[in-house]
């Protein structure tokens, strides 16, 4: 069959699961958005607004950064996987290999505003948080390309079913800060090794230690526009960030002898 004829085909089998795909995904996401919202007001109530606003920190800042980690691969690795179903293994293979330096740089800047931010305890599971969320959506994207958005609710409930349960027994167990982002890198582990396993167990897809060098540097220059326009957004976002931090820290400072006399006077 034709590169053509292969990816008509594989629109049409898109095609007509679409609305099916449609309410098993609402569904699922609506669950989890709302298991998410209660476990945010369990941990907001037990860390407090310090704890939780450390954490909220590694977030934001992990969110923003991720952009680098990514450039838009796993956008285009979605699309192209949707053409080309039976090339999705050397795809994702390529892709596994390829974002690793990608992944160390942003690691490094992760790790720059954590300590600049007074975070430096959070800097080994924050890495781990952005390296395993990065390359969780990226594997899931195959069941988007390929239609078999069942098994997506699937992962949706494995990953929110890992992190619910370590968050209330968090919260049980009057556990820190640390403990919660742990919770994060442990469902996305979670949801990564059933995605693989599906993956070969299904033949959607079978990875292997494999790097296509061509491959990986025409979709970095195909990326290249719609990363720009991420960094710059992450730039910004980052720099805003670091002024309001720095703003909190000042207004949070003592008052000076002098200036408490003059106050009183």
């Amino acid at each position: 069959m034709s590169v053509a004829g292969e990816a008509l085909g594989a629109a049409d089998a898109l095609g007509a699961k679409t609305p099916r795909n449609a309410v098993l995904i609402l569904a699922a996401r609506t669950t989890s958005r709302v298991i998410a919202l209660v476990m945010v007001l369990v941990m907001a109530n037990h860390l407090g607004a310090s704890g939780y606003g450390r954490f909220g920190t590694l977030v934001a800042y992990s969110a923003l950064i991720g952009v680098v980690a990514d450039l838009g691969l796993s956008t285009l690795f979605t699309r192209e996987a949707a053409r080309r179903p039976k090339r999705m293994g050397d795809y994702l293979s390529t892709l596994i290999v390829g974002r690793i330096p990608l992944v160390l740089a942003a690691i490094g800047l992760l790790s720059l505003a954590l300590w600049q931010a007074g975070l430096s305890s959070l800097i080994l599971p924050g890495a781990l948080l952005l390296a395993l969320s990065g390359y969780s959506t990226m594997v899931r994207n195959s069941f988007y390309a390929t239609g078999r958005l069942g098994l997506e609710v699937v992962a949706i409930l494995v990953e929110i079913g890992v992190l619910s349960s370590l968050i209330f027994l968090g919260a049980r167990i009057g556990a820190g800060v640390n403990w919660f982002v742990w919770s994060y890198v442990a469902s996305y582990i979670a949801s990564i090794t059933y995605t693989v396993v599906v993956l070969h167990s299904f033949g959607i897809a079978r990875l292997r230690p494999r790097f296509d060098r061509d491959l990986f540097k025409d979709w970095i220059l195909a990326a290249l526009p719609l990363a720009a326009g991420f960094l710059l957004i992450c730039a910004g976002a980052v720099g805003f960030a670091f002024r309001d931090l720095r703003e909190a820290t000042f207004r949070k400072e003592p008052a000076s002898e002098p200036l408490k006399a003059a106050a009183s006077g």
